[in-house]
Formats: C-alpha cells, sequence, structure tokens
C-alpha cells in the first residue's frame, strides 16, 4: 500500500512539475507578463541602447499632450511627455525630420489608456509601450532611426 502511495505521489509531482515548466516556458498564467516583456520588439531596441559616446546625439520631443480614454469621468484626463530620442550624428537630422511621425504615433499608442492605466506603469513600462509603437511604425527595428527613447518629463492631470 506505502509503494502504491509513493508511486502516485511521484508521479503526481512529475504531473505538476511538468505543467510548471510548460506554463514557464510558454508564457501563460503568472510568467504571462515576463514572458511578453521578455520577447517583444521593445526588448529588441533596449538591447541596442548604449551608453553615451561623444557621437551620441539627443533629439527632443517636448509637450506631448495625450487625452487619456476615459469613458466615464466627468472630466477630461491627459497624460503631458517630454520625449528624448537618443541617436548618432548620422541619423540626427533623421530623427528631427520624422518628429510628426515620431509624435503621431506616440500618441496612437498611448490614447487608448485611461488613467488608471497610466498610474499602474513605471517609466520603463511606458518606455517599452513607445519602443513597441515605433517599431511597429517603422517596421523593424533596424529601419528604427534612434537607439533608445527616453522620458524626461511626465505630468499625469
Amino acid at each position: 500500500m506505502k509503494t502504491k502511495l509513493a508511486i502516485l505521489g511521484a508521479i503526481a509531482f512529475a504531473v505538476v512539475a511538468g505543467g510548471g515548466v510548460t506554463a514557464w516556458l510558454s508564457g501563460v498564467g503568472p510568467f504571462a507578463k515576463h514572458h511578453a516583456a521578455a520577447t517583444t520588439p521593445a526588448k529588441q531596441i533596449e538591447g541596442q541602447a548604449q551608453a553615451a559616446t561623444p557621437d551620441s546625439r539627443f533629439v527632443t520631443l517636448d509637450k506631448l499632450i495625450v487625452m487619456l480614454n476615459a469613458p466615464d469621468a466627468a472630466r477630461s484626463r491627459y497624460l503631458a511627455l517630454d520625449l528624448i530620442f537618443q541617436t548618432d550624428g548620422k541619423r540626427e537630422k533623421q530623427v528631427k525630420d520624422q518628429l510628426p511621425l515620431l509624435r503621431s504615433t506616440a500618441y496612437r499608442a498611448l490614447s487608448d489608456y485611461s488613467m488608471d492605466d497610466m498610474r499602474g506603469m513605471d517609466v520603463d513600462q511606458l518606455t517599452s509601450v513607445l519602443q513597441e509603437a515605433y517599431v511597429n511604425a517603422y517596421g523593424e527595428v533596424g529601419k528604427v532611426p534612434f537607439s533608445s527613447v527616453q522620458i524626461g518629463r511626465q505630468m499625469l492631470e
């Protein structure tokens, strides 16, 4: 009897452990957030982001105002951002010329979020949302004319 119980216990342990490993590898359940964060195109850009070098240039996008999604709110809510794009000297003019596209892409990416969503995000999560939106807008990581986007100022009202 004890042998059968030990065998059943070992089988149950193997099934549970196998299910846990499968969930972890496929990004299901409590592992979904970790899995999604590790595989997004934004993480590919972050891997390319480098420390400032003598050739680094920083292009600013000031006063991006995004009206947040608030269907039941009595008053409008908005997010104000100043963005900073790190690029090299060769692509600085390209980034400056594309500031209207960068502004529009950021607005489109953030306008579906609510005030509560924004309060729940830290700066790194918000930066990842923006980086992923830029990768989608340009089609692939290699076409994005900057190595990183940073948030210079953030204000929720």
